[in-house]
Formats: structure tokens, C-alpha cells, sequence
């Protein structure tokens, strides 16, 4: 049997629904670009995958 030593990631930005309300459309859809890219980078870095994505969160 083989054994490999594993991780979770789950991610949520804090207060988020509240600001989407607040925040113009075009502003939230680059940062949430941005928040992706950056997620990706580090999930990549370890080898990871992203296994789920709904609207700021992340399971990785």
C-alpha cells in the first residue's frame, strides 16, 4: 500500500458578499481574476489541484 501525506485547502475572503453588494461589477470580476491567478500559483507550486471553485471560496 502506498502512503502519501495529503492536504486540504479551503478558502473563503471574509466579508466579501457584503462588499460584492457595494463594488462595481467590472471592479470585482478583475479582483476575483486576480484571486484565482494567485490561488492557482500556489496550488500549482505544491503540486495541488483545485477541485471546486464557488463564486471566492476554494477547495484545493
Amino acid at each position: 500500500m502506498e502512503r502519501k501525506i495529503l492536504a486540504i485547502l479551503v478558502t473563503d475572503l471574509e466579508g466579501f458578499t457584503g462588499i460584492s453588494f457595494q463594488t462595481n461589477r467590472e471592479i470585482l470580476d478583475n479582483f476575483l481574476k486576480e484571486h484565482r491567478k494567485r490561488v492557482e500559483e500556489i496550488v500549482s507550486k505544491y503540486r495541488g489541484k483545485i477541485v471546486k471553485v464557488l463564486g471566492d471560496g476554494f477547495l484545493c
